[in-house]
């Protein structure tokens, strides 16, 4: 028997948790169930004529992907929309939105409130599932479970985590002789897969030595919502599947070294980013995202260098689906925009993130000439922080004639509305200031081993480098782990647009130090002093950044070389998805968890360039995918 007969009195009694399916997973009976169980008895109760097309459609919605292993009341939601049954489906619908159980119970309970018909069928048809399951004798074990439990039970504690109903678990466990290894067997009856986890964390688990072993989409969405592991079971390839995590999969997660590379992880990534852009459509247009405060985005006045990214999720949004609801309040945003270049703040360098993001993406996306004068006139504005004499962008604060003032790395991403503005208007005065401010930072910003400083001093009479210092970095000469993926993306930017291939060389070599800094199978902490010997604050942010640079270089670069830099963008975007994501489609909440802003403030937060280059990295990832496979 289990060792506890309910999740509240269950305890952590070891480091390690193991979560797994059933149905599908452990036990290959799912066809079975479906085929001659759930969907006769569905066909009876519902008083339908029994085709082909009826049965195959209940097929591809409970058996395949991405809707494999869906709870029986939603999956019957979705058949009978199909079908418009007789009966009247507002308060089922209601009920399902509802409910904080899918199970017989809640439905009894609701339906004393309701007396709906439609729910007396649905409980009728359930009921007579549980009763003709429990008739099936053959359980088929798929080879290697009980070989991979044995091997785990010293080291974790077990538990099963289902949708299906606990007494047929239970029956089903204990008949397969499975039960003793099992601590606890987690149903519909105590919630959703994601709420059962969640639940399982709060016992005081480190997220990353759970693992979900689960063979259904929805098995990985619950492990992504509460940042833990997953292994899939696939379908059609269960027994090659468990014979992996028995001889690699399962000694990797033990050492810290697994990670989930599954083919749903960027589509079902990418779908949860484009809904939190939506959610947030109404919200941002008057006041914009900087970084959250308690998980919600603060909307900020038209001041800050961030205010341009969340717009430019919003035209990536669209871009890439075409959906015009992304950019319905485009003009709001851009009076915003043009009344800054105005009149507004603009004593800083960071007037490429803010114009290049927001009107010159706008005049992508519609071609309004207002839009390219917008951007053109910021380029102006942004000219005027050049220093001659010195070749380079002046950072922060008003222009002064003597004394010091300092260039960042994070001016490299600044550059490109200086190149589009040449393109767009044939001067060449703003190209040529880009990319003397660009050598200027190969030269100053780039350390002989290619790491990077934050800031740099320079003497205003003079023009002259002075030295290296930080603003955000853990100390002057540590690497500071934004700027590394400034640097490693900036550069390439400039190669770009320039072809110049000092400036690819520099992007490479900035690339091989952040990639040699990263703890193993983790993203970056905030700070390369910091290791997983000696850790400290994420910052995802970073991660991102460095991701978009990475896929960029392997678009310019060939054979092993590009291998090498996609396959590392490719793992640490599947880090991302994984663990840092949000799942949570809640108005005023980012994508991209545990940012990073200054290092005594905006710790563990979404940031608004965060959340933009994870949608950037997701955007190129497809665009790159989708040409690759025209090709």
């Amino acid at each position: 028997m289990c060792k506890f007969n309910s999740l509240d009195q269950f305890q952590k009694s070891k480091d390690y948790l193991i979560a797994i399916d059933s149905d599908g997973c452990v036990f290959d009976n799912m066809t079975l169930k479906h085929n001659q169980h759930f969907y006769p008895k569905l066909i009876r109760v519902f008083e339908m004529d029994h085709d082909d097309q009826k049965a195959k459609l209940w097929e591809s919605i409970n058996l395949d992907y991405p809707l494999r292993g869906i709870n029986r009341f939603l999956g019957l939601e979705k058949f009978l929309e199909t079908y418009k049954p007789k009966w009247d489906m507002e308060d089922y619908h209601q009920w399902i939105g509802e409910t904080q159980s899918y199970s017989n119970d809640s439905l009894q309970a609701f339906i004393e409130k309701t007396e709906d018909s439609l729910c007396k069928k649905v409980l009728e048809w359930s009921l007579a599932v549980n009763k003709s399951v429990k008739e099936i004798t053959d359980l088929h074990l798929f080879n290697g479970v009980s070989l991979f439990l044995e091997g785990v039970r010293e080291k974790a504690d077990i538990v099963v985590v289902s949708s299906a109903n606990k007494d047929a678990i239970t029956r089903e466990w204990t008949k397969a002789g499975l039960i003793e290894y099992v601590s606890y067997l987690g149903s519909q009856q105590d919630g959703t897969k994601e709420e059962i986890l969640g639940r399982l964390v709060d016992k005081g688990y480190d997220t990353r030595k759970i693992l979900m072993v689960g063979d259904a989409i929805s098995d990985y969405k619950a492990a992504k919502a509460n940042g833990v592991e997953f292994y899939r079971i696939t379908y059609r390839s269960e027994e090659d599947a468990w014979k992996t995590l028995v001889q690699d999969a399962c000694d990797k997660f033990f050492q810290g070294t697994y990670l989930y590379m599954g083919d749903e992880v960027m589509p079902l990534a990418w779908e949860q980013a484009l809904d939190l852009i939506k959610v947030n459509v109404d919200a941002y247009y008057e006041g914009f995202q900087h970084v959250s405060e308690d998980d919600i985005y603060p909307k900020e006045e038209n001041k800050l260098w961030t205010m341009g990214f969340y717009p430019g999720q919003l035209y990536l949004a669209y871009q890439k689906t075409g959906d015009p609801y992304y950019i319905k309040h485009r003009k709001e945003i851009l009076e915003s925009f043009r009344n800054r270049c105005d009149s507004g703040h603009m004593e800083t360098h960071d007037i490429g993130f803010l114009f290049e993001m927001t009107a010159y993406y706008d005049y992508l996306a519609t071609g309004d000439p207002k839009s390219k004068k917008l951007f053109l006139d910021a380029a102006d504005k942004l000219m005027k922080r050049y220093h001659e004499k010195g070749g380079y962008i002046q950072a922060w604060g008003p222009l002064t004639s003597q004394g010091q003032t300092r260039i960042i790395i994070d001016c490299m991403m600044n550059l490109p509305l200086l190149y589009l503005a040449s393109q767009e208007t044939g001067h060449k005065k703003y190209a040529q200031a880009a990319a003397s401010h660009a050598k200027i930072s190969m030269r100053t910003l780039l350390r002989d081993d290619a790491s990077t400083y934050h800031t740099y001093w320079m003497d205003v009479e003079s023009g002259k480098p002075l030295r290296g210092a930080t603003h955000q970095g853990h100390r002057d000469e540590s690497i500071w782990a934004r700027g590394q993926a400034w640097s490693l993306y900036g550069f390439l930017k400039s190669y770009q647009f320039t072809q110049n291939q000092d400036f690819l060389e520099a992007s490479k070599r900035s690339a091989d130090v952040f990639l040699k800094g990263l703890p193993d199978n983790d993203i970056c902490y905030w700070d390369f002093d910091f290791s997983a010997e000696n850790p400290d604050i994420y910052d995802s942010s970073a991660a991102s950044i460095a991701i978009c640079g990475l896929l960029g270089l392997a678009k310019v670069l060939t054979g092993q070389e590009a291998f090498h830099y996609e396959y590392e963008a490719k793992r640490l975007l599947m880090i991302l998805a994984n663990r840092f994501q949000n799942t949570q489609i809640k108005e005023g909440m980012g994508i991209l968890k545990e940012g990073m802003y200054h290092r005594d403030q905006g710790a563990r937060a979404f940031t608004s360039w965060g959340d933009y280059y994870f949608v950037e990295a997701l955007s190129t990832f497809f665009r790159d995918r989708n040409h690759d496979e025209e090709m």
